[in-house]
């Protein structure tokens, strides 16, 4: 058991006369048996040892060692720090540094790696892409896939509620309404609400239907409803000038909504052609898809490897 500090002084006095007493009764002891006072004393601490060791042995089982040797390091580093104060500006410095260093990395890595999708039974959801066995021996086995290893993917595999696609880094030029920008957006499969399993904040998402029309709608992503539009809700139904052609903002999502890309502004639906679909060419698309319950990603895994679905793949 640990003794409060306030407890030290009293206790470090009645080791000291333990001590001394012990040495002393030696003293006489050797006196009285002949020994002159300088040799009685010389002989009694060379029997006695070390009187600082025991000193510090017997403070260690009193408990207050790690303490004092806490305190002693503190007041050396103050007498440092107060003898070169540029020094300890600098160091300070370097420590507040390191400090908002490790907290963004921790932040960064908790928002990627610990923290769980924002969509219900994240654990379900997978990115699906294809494995290439060239590019596989370059380092590089993962390859996007294209509008017609999506359409089979949904039409055979029994593995998933449903599977999703969508081209990112597509840009648009916003017009009118405010200055002009530059906006960052992607085009999506009809489908991607729901096979993430997420409802707009606001209005809705675009439809199968519109999607094989390349209708003029857009979704608005919440950052951008805010930056720019500062959360209007009147939104829904305006058209917005993108690439020179009226949009009709049809949807908010909600905060949190991060795919296919975490910086989106807006989602377009995306549309198909008829010759594109027939063809296993253009390998520029995202997929996630949601497994079925009691599907597990080995057995998904397992499936895409024995062929089982018609273009074989890794997710």
């Amino acid at each position: 058991m640990k003794l409060p500090l306030w407890r030290r002084r009293p206790r470090e006095e009645e080791l000291e006369e333990e001590i001394q007493g012990h040495l002393q009764m030696a003293i006489r002891d050797r006196m009285e048996r002949g020994e002159s006072a300088e040799e009685a004393e010389l002989a009694a601490r060379r029997e006695f040892g070390n009187v600082g060791l025991i000193k510090e042995t017997t403070r260690g089982i009193w408990g207050w060692t790690e303490a004092e040797l806490l305190f002693d390091d503190m007041r050396y580093g103050l007498r440092m720090l107060r003898k070169a104060p540029g020094w300890t500006i600098v160091m300070c410095a370097v420590l507040a540094l390191g400090i908002g260093l490790t907290t963004a990395i921790f932040s960064l890595a908790h928002g990627i790696l610990l923290r769980a999708l924002p969509y219900p039974d994240p654990e379900r959801i997978v990115a699906l892409s294809l494995t290439n066995t060239t590019a596989a021996a370059a380092g590089h086995s993962r390859i996007s896939v294209n509008s017609a290893n999506w359409m089979e993917w949904r039409e055979q595999s029994r593995l998933f509620d449903d599977i999703a696609i969508a081209r990112v880094a597509v840009s648009f030029n916003l017009t009118g309404d405010g200055r002009p920008v530059r906006v960052e957006g992607a085009r999506t499969s009809w489908n991607l609400s729901q096979t993430l399993g997420v409802r707009p904040l606001l209005g809705r998402l675009f439809t199968e239907e519109e999607a094989r029309q390349d209708a003029k709608v857009a979704v608005l992503s919440y950052g951008f409803w805010d930056r720019r539009f500062a959360r209007d809700s009147a939104i829904i139904g305006r058209s917005i000038q993108l690439n020179g052609e009226a949009f009709e903002v049809i949807g908010v999502t909600p905060p949190g909504f991060h795919y296919p890309t975490k910086d989106f502004d807006l989602l377009a639906p995306l549309f198909i052609p008829p010759d594109e679909a027939r063809a296993f060419g253009h390998f520029y698309y995202k997929a996630i898809g949601r497994l079925k319950p009691g599907v597990s990603l080995q057995q998904a895994q397992a499936a895409f490897l024995r062929g089982q679905l018609l273009w074989p793949g890794g997710i």
